[in-house]
């Protein structure tokens, strides 16, 4: 029989699953293109790291954002690497922000999630486009923002329905 331990981790590592599942196949009929070649969707993988940083320890959400970067990168194409980065730093902050901070309102949610979320896609906009001629501020309002706004609104869609 398997101990607790080993149950809880199998049951979130099977969410997590899912969850990058639905971020590669299902999310892209919830995505829209502001500009051509800017597809803005939200990041559910992110979104569910926040809660798991949240309930457990800094070095679990960290060996969690590598895991779920790691398949992402796996199963979803792109830069090899850039999501397990990506999300090993989204992981570390998650785990670390969360435990000085009580989460008791939307408002401190929405403003934890989002400095976390524009951290994470300014990283990931800044390498994944680096051998373009962008600037910061290109970086930031055209691809960085939009992604971190939808994903701070859905963040907030289902920390209002786990707090129910």
């Amino acid at each position: 029989m398997l101990k607790p331990v080993y149950l809880k981790s199998l049951k979130w590592g099977s969410v997590f699953f899912l969850v990058i599942i639905a971020q590669i196949s299902i999310l892209k009929f919830f995505s829209f293109v502001i500009r051509p070649n800017t597809v803005v969707k939200p990041d559910i993988v992110l979104i569910f790291l926040f809660f798991y940083g949240i309930r457990y320890s800094q070095l679990a959400s960290t060996l969690t954002g590598f895991a779920s970067g790691f398949f992402l990168d796996a199963l979803g194409g792109g830069i090899l690497g850039l999501h397990a980065l990506t999300k090993t730093v989204a992981g570390f902050l998650m785990g670390y922000v969360p435990r000085t901070h009580k989460i008791h309102k939307i408002i401190q949610f929405s403003i934890l999630f989002f400095t976390i979320s524009i951290i994470h896609d300014i990283l990931y906009n800044a390498i994944y486009i680096i051998n373009t001629e962008s600037s910061f501020w290109r970086l930031l309002f055209v691809h960085s923002l939009p992604s971190t706004i939808y994903s701070v609104f859905i963040g907030g869609i289902v920390y209002y329905w786990l707090k129910r």
